[in-house]
């Protein structure tokens, strides 16, 4: 009895719970009005009574097929996306039970929009200065990004198609642009997504490709940006300038093919690299632009002409190699050492080179390493050979002659000025020159255009440092000259152009220092973010840019042929030559820019010039110019000089002071001579104040000691002045 109870009692409970579990029903889903875009439906729904799950089927209205059932868990809401834009869809949320048993389904029908203006998801600047875009379009075939430099009104616009991102290509470094994006076919303004804008800012860490143009032989004065005339326009040689910046002092440190490209590759003055002739050689131990770089990571190629005439074999860190093996004036069919093998190339130089740099660039850019290029250029060097099609191009336009053709020096210049060699026979002669000259650099010019076709073709131009430069100036007629290694305006002054949207705006200028060759490796370096530890004598040219430092005065020298030193600064210019009799020439060129008047026997100068003296002096110690010379057979022709009579009629007046000892272990002593006022200072070489002083009343045979006795060991500048006026002299300390 007791066991039949308990069982009748299990059976009625399995019976009951069956039966309640039959019976669950979820009921139908209340469905809140649905939020459309163009392409989705957001739908949502209080939760059902015993419902656990729910799920979700849609299909386009009138379809036979479900599109997609959506298992949506305990959701209650849901967004479908990817949807058609003005098309009407069916929806169909179903709840569950937790036996799996299927509540009454609710079915919704809704019409997505005509267009919605979709939001960016991400927006990304890389490395060559593109932005990659990327929004939640619909699924349609009418996705687009539009832009505009901002400021203008007019927008350039790129169809993405089925696409909802793109890629804005040939932005400027720097530049704010304004953007708009849209997935939707129709083409009202509405449509579009709100106007934004963006900065192109190049990302941190990133390092430009480097290509380094020189050429040889080529003046600064022949290009639209520094000058030149009219009719040689050189767009390509131009860009580079009018996209970047102009240089307009800038200058080499001796004016010879191998001992200026010697520096420009190792940021060293010619004394401290040693190649101070043509028939010098780079040492390999040597740091170069080439061996640094290549060992920061970067691709580097020489392609053209090396500072090495007795051998162009490879040098250590160069990855491609194609050194001319000739020096400068051959110009057509060519021999050249790539990367070890000496072979004859066939074609016009320039074209030649140019074929090499391109090739080199479209292998190198499929990798992840920057790439740093020396194209040397052996245009326009004498004898100059016109490039296919070019020979008489210019004819009929009138050459930029210099004004001082007609005007040989006939006082106060050195002898070797009248060798046969360094003139130029007629202003015939001079016309070919000039014209030759161009048709060569046209032949650069349109070379150039293909390297800016290639930089751009492969997206990477604003993400490549680009310079223009020569190895040395020439003298192409003033005062019927010709040539190089003389320390004359046309021959050591030469063209940089720099395009590096990172450092430098369109158009600018820059005039405020003396910039030299020594600053191209250095400069170099700075773009590459490889720390200068290499005791360069340069300076990074974007310091001056920034005007963070100034050069206000440099060292110019020639080893080669006639022996000279020179100090330029912004205005004056010494020249000592080392010749058998005393040769100098002090040149005014805020007043005298031809340098035509040579004011070395000129009295009123005579305080200024011996003050440069003392700075050349100093400047020859600096750069370890201290390499004998023999004296060259060389002289000042008719000298000329200029007396200047300080009061009265006496031009033997007493200054009023004497100085003596001259070298006096720390001290110097000056006597006075009858004077009411005396104002002293005492200059370094850097011309530093170190000692000033002002004394009154002095007796005649008074003596005043100086002690500098805490200054270093040196040379030094004494100013003294009296009556009026100021006496410079030289004075060591010891």
């Amino acid at each position: 009895m007791k066991y039949s109870t308990i069982f009748i009692a299990f059976v009625f409970f399995i019976f009951s719970n069956s039966k309640t579990q039959a019976q669950c029903s979820a009921g139908a889903p209340i469905l809140s009005a649905p939020v459309k875009t163009a392409c989705s439906v957001t739908l949502a729904w209080p939760a059902v009574v015993n419902a656990v799950a729910y799920d979700l089927k849609y299909k386009i209205s009138g379809a036979d097929n479900w599109l997609d059932t959506i298992d949506l868990g305990n959701a209650t809401n849901y967004t479908v996306a990817g949807l058609l834009s003005s098309t009407k869809y069916k929806f169909k949320v179903t709840p569950y039970c937790s036996n799996g048993n299927a509540g009454t389904s609710k079915s919704l029908t809704s019409k997505t929009k005509s267009c919605t203006p979709p939001s960016v998801v991400s927006i990304s600047v890389n490395a060559d200065y593109s932005v990659f875009i990327d929004w939640d379009g619909c699924a349609s075939n009418y996705n687009a990004v539009r832009y505009r430099l901002s400021g203008e009104l007019a927008w350039i616009t790129i169809n993405t198609n089925g696409v909802s991102e793109g890629t804005i290509t040939g932005l400027t470094q720097g530049a704010v642009y304004e953007y708009q994006v849209k997935a939707c076919s129709s083409g009202a303004s509405q449509n579009w997504s709100a106007i934004a804008s963006f900065t192109v800012i190049l990302p941190s860490g990133v390092v430009p490709n480097i290509i380094l143009i020189v050429l040889d032989d080529a003046r600064y004065d022949v290009y639209p940006p520094s000058g030149g005339p009219s009719f040689f326009t050189g767009p390509n040689i131009s860009r580079i300038a009018n996209e970047g910046a102009t240089f307009k002092n800038f200058f080499v440190t001796l004016s010879i093919c191998n001992p200026s490209r010697a520096t420009i590759l190792t940021g060293l003055f010619p004394d401290h690299h040693r190649v101070r002739a043509n028939k010098d050689s780079l040492d390999i131990s040597i740091p170069t632009i080439g061996s640094i770089l290549h060992d920061h990571g970067y691709y580097t190629a020489l392609i053209g002409k090396y500072p090495s005439i007795s051998s162009a074999s490879p040098r250590p860190g160069w990855d491609y190699w194609m050194a001319s093996v000739a020096g400068g004036g051959e110009h057509q069919d060519g021999d050249f050492n790539i990367n070890g093998t000496v072979k004859e190339i066939l074609g016009y130089k320039t074209d030649v080179l140019t074929d090499t740099a391109l090739r080199v660039i479209n292998s190198v850019s499929t990798t992840t390493s920057p790439f740093m290029i020396m194209i040397a250029y052996s245009a326009p060097h004498e004898v100059t050979i016109p490039p296919p099609g070019k020979e008489g191009i210019f004819d009929n336009d009138s050459m930029p002659v210099p004004q001082t053709f007609y005007s040989p020096y006939t006082e106060n210049y050195p002898s070797f000025l009248d060798e046969p060699k360094r003139k130029i026979p007629s202003y015939d002669s001079c016309i070919s020159l000039w014209s030759g000259m161009f048709e060569m650099m046209q032949g650069v010019d349109d070379n150039l255009k293909r390297l800016f076709d290639t930089l751009t073709a492969l997206n990477i131009l604003d993400n490549t440092m680009i310079m223009f430069t020569s190895d040395n100036g020439y003298l192409l007629g003033e005062h019927q000259l010709k040539g190089k290694a003389v320390p004359y305006e046309a021959s050591m002054r030469v063209p940089l152009f720099v395009r590096y949207p990172v450092w430098f705006a369109p158009g600018t200028v820059i005039d405020n220092s003396l910039a030299l060759n020594a600053d191209i490796a250095p400069t170099i370096l700075d773009a590459a973010k490889i720390p200068e530890d290499y005791g360069l004598d340069g300076i990074s040219v974007r310091a001056f840019a920034t005007d963070s430092l100034h050069r206000d005065m440099f060292y110019f020298e020639s080893g080669d042929g006639i022996t000279l030193s020179t100090i330029r600064t912004h205005r004056y210019k010494l020249n000592r030559y080392n010749c058998t009799t005393d040769t100098k020439e002090f040149f005014d060129l805020l007043i005298d820019p031809d340098e035509s008047n040579n004011l070395i026997n000129t009295a009123s100068y005579a305080n200024m010039i011996d003050s440069f003296e003392i700075i050349l002096d100093s400047l020859k110690i600096a750069v370890a110019d201290t390499l004998p010379f023999k004296k060259d057979n060389c002289y000042l022709v008719n000298p000329v000089y200029q007396k200047i009579i300080y009061y009265g009629e006496n031009e033997d007046y007493d200054k009023g002071y004497e100085v003596f000892p001259t070298l006096s272990e720390g001290t110097f002593t000056i006597r006075f001579t009858n004077i009411a006022l005396a104002n002293i200072r005492v200059f370094n070489l850097a011309g530093q104040l170190v000692y000033s002083s002002s004394y009154s009343e002095k007796s005649d045979g008074d003596l005043l000691h100086l002690p500098l006795s805490n200054q270093p060991a040196g040379l030094y500048q004494l100013s003294i002045e009296v009556k009026g006026k100021v006496f410079d002299q030289k004075i060591v300390i010891q």
